[in-house]
């Protein structure tokens, strides 16, 4: 009997029931939709192929000796790659908080400030990115969504003013706690619901 091993898994099937490796395709296809699943790493007898191609070992009869190789994986849902690179873009807004407050408390403001600019765009960015997910009537339903982007604009006001009145200690406070605490909140508590969900 010839083998599919299809991700790592090894599956004895009647070759004749099939008329070529090609013919095998349709029902792999009910299983696993390609609208769900893309299918990677297809081998025949140790050699790579392409299922789409006009190769011979794909329309030949299948023997008892042939052994196919086939790794089927899920597709991300584009709301898990947004909500991958939303925690990517909160881990790097994070750092760059940590530095400005290094660069306030040392009192190298052009720095500090040239570090602020970047968080100010970033957490806009964040603001409109994140308003995907609250957009969407099931996550709504989480709790501290509403409270967290309401704290966060209430943050970003404060920043705003104590840069404008050149207030560094208060700034520094702002950020290294008020900015800090809310998007670490939004990692353990948006962000975890929402890959749970995904």
């Amino acid at each position: 009997m010839a083998t599919l091993n299809l991700n790592n898994q090894k599956i004895f099937f009647n070759e004749e029931l099939f008329f070529n490796i090609k013919s095998l395709l349709p029902q792999l296809q009910r299983k696993f939709p390609t609208t769900d699943y893309q299918f990677e790493c297809f081998e025949v007898n140790g050699a790579p192929l392409d299922f789409n191609s006009d190769h011979p070992d794909l329309i030949r009869p299948i023997e008892s000796q042939d052994s196919i190789h086939l790794n089927i994986v899920a597709k991300r849902k584009p709301e898990q790659v947004l909500l991958d690179h939303l925690t990517q873009l909160t881990t790097n807004i994070l750092s760059k908080i940590n530095q400005c407050v290094i660069q306030l408390k040392e009192n190298h403001l052009d720095q500090a400030y040239i570090e602020l600019s970047l968080i100010i765009e970033a957490i806009d960015t964040f603001s409109e990115v994140s308003s995907y997910f609250g957009s969407d009537q099931d996550n709504i339903e989480l709790l501290p969504y509403k409270s967290l982007q309401i704290h966060l604009l209430s943050v970003m006001k404060a920043i705003l003013a104590a840069y404008s009145k050149e207030d560094t200690i208060t700034l520094t406070d702002l950020l290294e706690y008020e900015l800090k605490d809310n998007l670490t909140q939004w990692k353990i508590h948006i962000f975890t619901s929402l890959k749970r969900k995904n």
